[in-house]
């Protein structure tokens, strides 16, 4: 569970670096680099709380049956 967090966050801080570097090299402009950061941020959201919601209904059913 805590691996789960902490991959989240640092893919939070990727999206957010993905902001503030694309319009820097020039690949794109700034709306754009938002528009994908948030994108990125979100989609690894999303999988980090289904990932975190495996982990605890895993956990749970191993406590149950033991």
């Amino acid at each position: 569970m805590k691996t789960v967090f902490t991959l989240s966050a640092i893919f939070l801080v990727l999206g957010l670096a993905l902001i503030a570097l694309l319009p820097v090299l020039g690949a794109v402009t700034l709306e754009q680099a938002m528009g994908i950061g948030i994108k990125f941020t979100m989609t690894v959201f999303i999988l980090a709380i289904a990932a975190a919601l495996i982990a605890l209904l895993t956990k749970e059913r191993t406590n149950t049956e033991s």
